[in-house]
C-alpha cells in the first residue's frame, strides 16, 4: 500500500526534478532546495485556504474546462 509522501519527501523529490530540469548543474542545490521548500510551502497555503472556502484540492490540481 502506498503511504503519501512526507513534506521532507515532497522536497527532496521537487528539489531534484528542479536539477535535473535545469541541466544538473552541481553548484545549485541549495538553490534548488530552496526553491523547492518555497513551492511546497505555497501549494500547502493554498490547499489550506481553499479548504477553509469549501474547495477541494483536487479541483485546485487538475481545473476541469468550464461549459457554458
Amino acid at each position: 500500500m502506498n503511504r503519501p509522501l512526507s513534506e521532507q519527501e515532497q522536497i527532496e523529490k521537487l528539489a531534484h526534478r528542479i536539477y535535473e530540469d535545469e541541466g544538473c548543474p552541481e553548484s545549485c542545490a541549495e538553490e534548488h532546495w530552496a526553491r523547492a521548500e518555497r513551492i511546497i510551502h505555497e501549494q500547502r497555503i493554498a490547499t489550506t485556504e481553499s479548504e477553509r472556502e469549501g474547495v477541494s484540492a483536487e479541483a485546485l490540481e487538475s481545473p476541469k474546462p468550464m461549459v457554458p
